[in-house]
């Protein structure tokens, strides 16, 4: 067994098959051993990725790590991994824990070195999504040292960028015997409802805002005929 110790006690056994055969073994006999590592040099190199959310508000920053990992047996010599930046977002910014990185066009080519076994290191990527879209980074890893092991030789991970409307902000005001007003803030361009119950279960629309304006003042003069009124907001298509 490899890495073990030869020291201990070895048997011959010989088998004759010729009929009435007798002997013995003149001299005796002798076993040499020569150590030798039967697989050579073999690493497994593997790369890993993650993201830092899988959503994101059009305009904001993006964060991917990108992580190079030689699980051996043997070093691993000439390290590279190359990361496909995602079509439809703006580099920012990578650092990185170990080597250098060369940045041309929408691809970083990451030159790791030697990674000892079990030794790894990382990479950061910033990017920035300018609409909505499906934000998709890849990356590849190769060693010069043979790799036992192609299938973890990639990793990707993925995000999406949208566009959020801030909610509604509803102001409520009781003004007497002239019913419930309400100062409304709408960011958005779309239809506007504002709508009534007393239970939270039945819903009547009371009023609908076309924007502009996106902030107004509205007062419920049925107010006053009910003990307790709830109020929501809907926006339409």
């Amino acid at each position: 067994m490899k890495n073990s110790n030869p020291n201990g006690v070895w048997r011959l056994y010989v088998e004759d098959d010729a009929s009435f055969d007798s002997g013995i073994i003149s001299n005796g006999w002798s076993l040499t051993l020569i150590t030798t590592d039967p697989v050579g040099l073999a690493a497994d190199v593997g790369v890993f990725m993650t993201v830092s959310t899988n959503m994101i508000a059009v305009g904001s920053n993006l964060v991917f790590v990108v992580g190079v990992t030689n699980y051996g047996p043997s070093i691993a010599s000439n390290v590279f991994v190359t990361d496909n930046l995602p079509v439809n977002a703006d580099f920012i910014t990578n650092t990185v824990t170990k080597g250098s990185v060369v940045h041309s066009g929408s691809q970083l080519t990451w030159n790791v070195g030697v990674l000892a076994t079990n030794q790894g290191a990382s990479m950061t990527i910033t990017v920035r999504s300018p609409s909505p879209a499906q934000i998709i980074n890849g990356a590849i890893c190769q060693t010069v040292t043979p790799d036992a092991n192609p299938d973890d030789d990639a990793a990707s991970a993925s995000a999406t960028s949208l566009v959020f409307v801030a909610p509604t902000q509803l102001t409520g005001m009781y003004i007497g015997g002239a019913g419930f007003q309400i100062a409304v803030t709408n960011t958005s361009t779309n239809l506007l409802v504002i709508q009534a119950s007393t239970n939270f279960v039945d819903w009547l629309s009371i009023f609908t805002n076309v924007p502009p304006p996106s902030s107004f003042i509205f007062t419920d003069p049925a107010a006053t005929n009910f003990q307790f009124r709830f109020y929501r907001t809907l926006l339409l298509p």
